[in-house]
């Protein structure tokens, strides 16, 4: 068991990318209320913007993570934005308030899916202010949510105050 531990982690860490100095593509997505929100709308924030599903084991894992970002980095200048993909409206609104969800979630299109290069999920990007790529995550491990805090205070800590 502990191997395969060992394993996920490293698989994990693989799949963590340094994305330079990229500038995310705005897209302009509904909430499950009819509310458009374009990531433009964000750009004076740091944004963990994920894409997941509700019928997807490791993006369960990965939401009380994302859940704690959001409660306490909310008032620092950091927004959660998930994308859901390859569901239905009413199974997300659904899965939102069985979950307990507090942080913004939007559909998702297959456009958006492919101009983000979406292949597996949950996808998980860490977005500077500006939305510059700072970290692209593909998957989930145990640790994550501690390296998603670490990113998003070291990024806090190097603003100019």
């Amino acid at each position: 068991m502990r191997w395969l531990t060992i394993l996920i982690m490293v698989i994990g860490v693989t799949n963590c990318k340094d994305e330079g100095a990229k500038k995310a593509p705005n897209f302009t997505l509904e909430d499950l209320q009819g509310n458009k929100h374009s990531l433009a709308d964000y750009e004076d924030k740091i944004v963990v913007l994920d894409f997941w599903a509700t019928w997807c084991a490791p993006c369960r894992a990965e939401i009380p993570h994302l859940k704690q970002i959001q409660h306490e980095y909310g008032e620092k200048g950091v927004v959660v934005i998930g994308v859901a993909v390859s569901d239905e409206k009413d199974r997300v609104r659904d899965f939102i308030q069985q979950m307990d969800i507090n942080y913004l979630i939007l559909m998702g299109t297959n456009r958006v899916a492919q101009t983000y290069k979406i292949k597996a999920i949950p996808t998980t990007y860490v977005l500077d202010k500006g939305n510059i790529i700072h970290k692209k995550f593909v998957g989930f491990y145990p640790g994550m949510g501690d390296v998603l805090m670490n990113i998003i205070d070291s990024l806090i800590t190097s603003e100019p105050q």
